[in-house]
């Protein structure tokens, strides 16, 4: 294989960073390389660089799974028509390419018509996709395409062929990728058995799990469910999945930190707070980061006790600045989301020329982030 092919199985597992990486670490004039660069700098978040990329793109000689990947850019980009009309034109010259590509081409086309508006035509490009080349993505969006179209019959049959090929295939994929998958396919089953109103089916199939699954993964699929069932306002079915997680695993941080979201929107501030409590002591106990739960109940902690608002979110900030984080967008989140902790505690105490401040500081590094920018909003209301 070589390594703008590398490069491309790589993007089609959504391993941008690798993609990234590897596009680097090539010839830089490389014009399928650049294509790729670009795809890989939009799906990171900077649609800036991708566009510079393509500008100074020699288009002239890429290949059809070149053109085939620029249209990824411009999907990727919001530029449907441009990227439908590169695929409508690789589709005439079917001798150009093999089935892997040709599946890859109908599954972006079915994309562009998805962003169109037009589902049916999405439906039939996907299913011929998947006629040409089974894959995992593919059929997670068919499948939704499906449910959204009510047709349910459809989905069942979609996943359990999705469910066949992961069974088959995923002793050669790389780890991260069939964690991936699998946690998607899980998923996809939850939400399955909700629009079917399968309740019983569903915590069924959960007890089952436990068994197959370590503590992290069986306690991340009790929280999506959990999740699930508060779209439906189903409160005290949520609360009753997450307590029967914790009756097996009582020192699960993540159903701590889950339980205290739902008693925060059930209006039970006080065991949101005591819950919140729980979690940094587990967090500590395991010498993990406890910053984001001292946000939280920061956040949580502001309409019933300013000082410990206050208490709280210095405490994060303090947190942070202990752990000696390596600089990464992760970390430089975790730091900025401590400063908009401080923030709202000091719009609290009407201290606002500081909570402005503070605001304008973060939004001097991220310009364009949302929680600081409905802050700043709110405080100027």
């Amino acid at each position: 294989m070589n390594a703008v092919s590398m490069l491309r199985r790589w993007a089609a597992q959504e391993d941008f960073a690798a993609v990234r990486e590897g596009c680097i670490d090539l010839d830089a004039g490389d014009s399928a390389v650049q294509v790729l660069r670009a795809l890989a700098e939009v799906r990171l978040g900077d649609a800036s660089l991708s566009r510079h990329l393509l500008d100074t793109l020699e288009r002239e000689g890429l290949d059809s799974a070149a053109q085939i990947d620029l249209a990824a850019v411009h999907i990727a980009l919001g530029e449907v028509t441009a990227a439908s009309q590169l695929l409508e034109r690789q589709l005439l010259n079917p001798q150009d390419i093999d089935a892997s590509t040709r599946a890859l081409l109908l599954a972006r086309l079915a994309s562009c018509r998805r962003r169109e508006g037009r589902p049916a035509a999405a439906i039939a490009l996907f299913e011929a996709s998947l006629a040409q080349q089974p894959d995992i993505a593919v059929s997670l969006k068919l499948l939704q395409l499906y449910r959204e179209s009510n047709q349910i019959d459809e989905s069942i049959a979609c996943l359990s062929k999705a469910q066949q090929f992961f069974e088959e295939s995923k002793a050669s994929w790389p780890q991260d990728l069939r964690v991936a998958s699998a946690r998607r396919l899980r998923a996809t089953q939850l939400d399955i058995w909700l629009d079917r109103d399968e309740i019983a089916a569903a915590e069924h199939w959960l007890d089952y799990q436990r068994d197959q699954l370590d503590e992290e993964e069986w306690c991340r699929l009790l929280r999506d469910w959990a999740r699930r069932l508060l779209t439906r306002d189903q409160h005290s079915q949520a609360e009753e999945c997450l307590r029967s997680g914790l009756s097996q695993y009582p020192e699960n941080l993540s159903l701590h930190a889950e339980l205290a979201t739902i008693a925060q929107v059930l209006g039970r501030t006080r065991q949101a707070v005591a819950l919140l409590h729980r979690a940094i002591r587990i967090a500590e106990a395991t010498n993990l980061p406890t910053d984001g739960y001292w946000t939280r109940l920061s956040n949580v902690a502001l309409t019933i006790s300013l000082p410990l608002a206050r208490h709280a979110a210095e405490l994060a900030r303090d947190e942070f600045n202990r752990s000696n984080e390596l600089k990464s967008s992760a970390s430089t989140k975790r730091r900025l989301t401590t400063e908009l902790a401080l923030a709202a505690v000091e719009v609290e105490e009407r201290q606002y020329e500081a909570a402005e401040s503070r605001y304008r500081s973060v939004l001097a590094e991220r310009p364009r982030w949302v929680p600081a920018l409905e802050g700043l909003g709110h405080l100027c209301m």
